[in-house]
Parts: structure tokens; sequence; C-alpha cells
């Protein structure tokens, strides 16, 4: 169909970049791709104004962030669920969110700002499309999260004041954003160590559900199992199980 050769399609262009790019030794995360419905180009078209009709394009999208996070396995690199972010962020099609509270100021999530920035409270730019500067700064600490967590990068999180500070909105004088997305570590999927296969960032990181998750990895054939990198058939063998084995009893960093 018309929608598989799409969703494939889109998962082999992102698997040609990473077979070009991981090589390289680059450390890499990889961010999935969020709703676009939540935008306001989107639904305030007369062309997509009902919601159960986003809702299947959502469904595809969700096609496609799937075989994103088997490249992100894969490759061992780390991902970002931007989907989910913004889905805690927005609420869904149908039930959609208004305001985000943001170091206590408002965010409001269904407008968007003038093209001379009248609006800074709004959740997207002008072009009704891009998240606007408050809504970058709370994906950015996602992405801050995921370097530390993938790579020991040690940056620090901007805080709810400096956000705000960044889009010219002074601090409502308490941190509030916690409260309704949770923390940044919930949209990290954390791959970069080979055993830690099920993705997970809560302590401990290594436990029985990477056992699981590379037993059924195996049982699929799926790449992620070929630990030992081999060539030869039959590709997946005893060899990785020891493999496995090893790199769980290594740790992760």
């Amino acid at each position: 169909s018309q929608i598989s050769t799409y969703v494939s399609s889109r998962v082999a262009n992102v698997r040609a970049v990473l077979d070009t790019v991981a090589p390289t030794g680059a450390r890499l995360v990889l961010v999935n791709i969020l709703d676009f419905g939540i935008t306001p180009i989107t639904w305030g078209s007369p062309f997509y104004s009902d919601a159960s009709k986003r809702d299947r394009v959502t469904a595809v999208i969700q096609q496609v962030n799937a075989g994103l996070l088997g490249l992100a396995q894969e490759h061992h690199i780390v991902m970002v669920d931007a989907f989910a972010l913004a889905r805690a962020a927005w609420g869904t099609n149908q039930n959609p969110r208004t305001t985000l509270l943001l170091g206590n100021v408002p965010i409001q999530l269904r407008q968007y700002d003038t093209s001379t920035n009248t609006n800074p409270t709004a959740a997207f730019v002008h072009d009704r499309t891009h998240p606007h500067t408050t809504m970058q700064g709370v994906l950015a600490n996602v992405i801050i999260e995921a370097l530390n967590e993938g790579y020991g990068a040690a940056l620090a999180p901007f805080t709810e004041q400096e956000i705000l500070e960044h889009a010219g909105l002074a601090y409502g004088g308490q941190n509030t954003l916690g409260a309704v997305i949770g923390p940044a570590s919930a949209y990290v999927q954390n791959f970069a160590c080979y055993a830690n296969c099920d993705g997970s960032s809560i302590s401990p990181v290594l436990n029985v559900n990477d056992f699981s998750c590379f037993l059924n990895k195996y049982a699929a054939g799926d790449a992620y199992a070929n630990c030992d990198g081999s060539s030869n058939p039959p590709v997946l063998n005893v060899n990785d199980f020891n493999c496995f084995l090893n790199k769980y009893a290594a740790g992760c960093p």
C-alpha cells in the first residue's frame, strides 16, 4: 500500500544517514517524529479540522517512529521520543491541552506568534508550524539529557527560569513543568550501551528486562542480536549470547 511504502521509505532514508555517519564515531542522538496534528497550521486548516482524521495520520507517524526505534537499537545510539514529549505537553488530537505552565507562566499551546514577536507566550512561531523559544527549550533539555545519559556529556540543562528569559519572559516564581510532563529522562532511550537492550534510563539500567529483550531480538532474527558483529552464516549463534553476557557484565558507563 502507499502507506507501507511511505513508512518504509522514511525509515530507509534515516538508515542511509546512520549507515554513513555512525562509522565515523560521531556520538549520535536520534529524535523521532512528533505529531504534526498539534500544529496550528494543521488543525487550523479546513482540510484537517477533523481530529479523528488527524488520528489516522498520527498512526502513520507512530509506524515510522517504530522503525526509527529499531534503527536506534541496531546502531547503538540514543533515542529521544519527541512524539511522547509533544503528547505529554500538547495532549492528543481528541483532547488537546490549551496551556502549559512553564516556570508558573502559561504557555499558550494553541497560539502562534506574530512576525514581530508580539505574542512570546505562544507555543509556535508565526509560521504556525515550528515550536517557539519556550518549547524549543523544553525539547533542548531532553536532548541534553540524552547526551548526558548516552555519552557522559555532563551538560547542565536549562532551568525553567532560563528558558523563559531566553524568550524575553519573566519567571513566575516556581518550577511547574515537571508536574505536567515529568523528568526529561522519561523521553530518552539509551541504546548507546549495548547491554541496555530495552533502552531504559531508570536505575538499575541493566536488569532482567534486557535479557528478555535480547532473547526476543535473537528469536526475531533482528540485526541488533548480532552482538559480535559476525558476517559468516549463521550470523546469529551462541557467540552472540556470550558476547551479550560479557557486555552485560561490563555494565554501562
